[in-house]
């Protein structure tokens, strides 16, 4: 049994050749539609285009825009301080007790970053903490 997967790229920005030949069309006065039919290029694509060239005097396309999510938890070395202090929490308690607005999930992937894990002593149900990973 052979499995078919599809590869999902990204889209790409439409060339600098390609912009520079629409955007010459539309500044010798040809309309949106025709330009749109002929370059096969949405209109609302050469609408940006053309506020981009207003805005930029430019038409290359924007780049490094792409930022990631922004980091919640921004000094780790304080919240591992912090996870050291109260490393018998949970991290839905560790969420209430965090000075800021955070998610027990936002708690965990911090937890996970610094290289801690979540033990229970199975001896004991109640000797639960916070401890180093073994790699």
């Amino acid at each position: 049994m052979s499995l078919n997967l599809k590869v999902i790229k990204m889209p790409a920005p439409y060339p600098y050749e390609l912009r520079k030949r629409a955007m010459l069309a539309i500044n010798n006065e040809e309309r949106i539609e025709e330009v749109s039919k002929r370059f096969i290029i949405s209109r609302n694509t050469l609408y940006k285009w053309i506020n981009l060239q207003k805005e930029t005097g430019s038409i290359n396309p924007r780049l490094g825009y792409q930022k990631g999510h922004s980091q919640i938890i921004k000094d780790m070395g304080k919240f591992e301080e912090f996870l050291k202090v109260n490393n018998n929490k949970t991290s839905e308690e560790l969420a209430d007790l965090w000075g800021s607005k955070v998610s027990a999930t936002t708690i965990r992937a911090s937890i996970k970053k610094l290289g801690y894990t979540y033990k229970k002593n199975f001896l004991s149900s109640q000797e639960e903490r916070w401890v180093e990973a073994r790699v």
